[in-house]
């Protein structure tokens, strides 16, 4: 049985500490140690976190309190994990989440089954409380992700289409991300970037590929404080939310052309030109959306507009879409608010 690390990343989690902490260390896999990560919390999360361990013992490996005392940032923390792991094989978890007893033992099953670099799963989706607000992550949230899935194994694994461009700029779901750190150049996420979940589901299908699979392994915990808020009140709420999601992804964006470059094109990839003029189209996408968004001069999205309509790549239906936005800003915007509340109504 291969040993591997399972990990949880803290902060001002207090109220949800108990529940995490038993489905880590309560898991049917038997060779794992478990590396329990708190950010600075400035709340009773440390405090919790000690008192757990004071009075339950983790007897299946070795136990890493890493409790900071300086507040560095989820990448930071996921970092000093890479560093801190001396197995392979990372299982992650967030503070406000929950794995269920056989998420180690069914994900690094198939991670090595299929050598890939990747895994992710479903996840009931819960509340602050614990009640359960939906059934099936994957059923509730149907975008781009969910339509690239292909069924394999008697459709209890989904596998992406590995020749499929769409995927390079799609994300799987980070809650139940289970990795290799081989994934990573220099054993580390750049600083720079907020979204790992979209840079390491990007870097997985650079190399070796990724798994999903469609059982429930996780309880994803929906609240206030999530970074992923979908569901807004007003319009400037989401104009505001929608501005720093369009910064944070031409950051994850440019680090993809930069991993590109560094790791030198990728030579096991057949497709790296394609994915090279995917990505640069993607972030010429971006940067205009968010001069919808931010109201920039009109000069300005002139010019991106102008850049935008020379790429071959975007069809002649997208590129009429963000015409649309350039001439009515707060139309397009009012039709995006109106269509994300609309598609997000489940998660309020």
């Amino acid at each position: 049985m291969t040993r591997v690390t399972m990990c949880i990343v803290f902060y001002n989690h207090e109220e949800f500490v108990y529940d995490a902490l038993e489905g880590a260390v309560n898991q049917s896999y038997e060779n794992y140690d478990l590396i329990i990560r708190d950010d600075a919390s400035t709340d009773r999360t440390q405090d919790l976190i000690r008192e757990y361990f004071s009075k339950n013992e983790f007897a299946k490996g070795d136990l890493i309190l890493d409790l900071a005392t300086q507040n560095e940032g989820l990448i930071r923390s996921l970092n000093r994990i890479l560093m801190l792991s001396r197995n392979e094989i990372i299982v992650s978890q967030s503070g406000d989440d929950i794995s269920l007893p056989d998420r180690i033992r069914k994900s690094v099953a198939l991670l090595e089954k299929y050598d890939v670099d990747l895994v992710s799963c479903d996840a009931m989706i819960i509340n602050s409380e614990g009640s359960i607000v939906a059934e099936s992550w994957f059923e509730q949230t149907k975008g781009p992700m969910y339509r690239l899935l292909m069924s394999t194994d008697g459709g209890q694994i989904t596998i992406r289409d590995p020749n499929d461009l769409e995927l390079y700029s799609t994300v799987l779901p980070g809650f139940g991300f289970t990795y290799r750190k081989r994934l990573f150049l220099d054993m580390k996420l750049p600083d720079h970037i907020t979204y790992e979940d979209y840079y390491m589901t990007f870097l997985a299908f650079m190399n070796r590929g990724a798994i999903v699979i469609k059982d429930v392994l996780v309880c994803y915990r929906r609240h206030s404080d999530n970074m992923s808020k979908k569901y807004f009140k007003t319009q400037e709420a989401f104009r505001f939310y929608q501005s720093n999601w369009l910064r944070k992804k031409i950051d994850v964006v440019r680090a993809q052309l930069e991993y590109m470059q560094i790791a030198k094109m990728n030579q096991n990839n057949n497709n790296v030109g394609r994915i090279w003029r995917f990505l640069e189209m993607n972030l010429s996408l971006l940067r205009f959306n968010l001069a919808i968004f931010t109201h920039e001069k009109v000069h300005n999205r002139i010019k991106l507009l102008s850049s935008m309509v020379k790429i071959s790549d975007i069809s002649i239906k997208r590129k009429l879409y963000f015409l649309y936005g350039f001439i009515f800003p707060e139309k397009f915007i009012r039709r995006a608010f109106a269509k994300s509340n609309k598609i997000n109504a489940f998660e309020s």
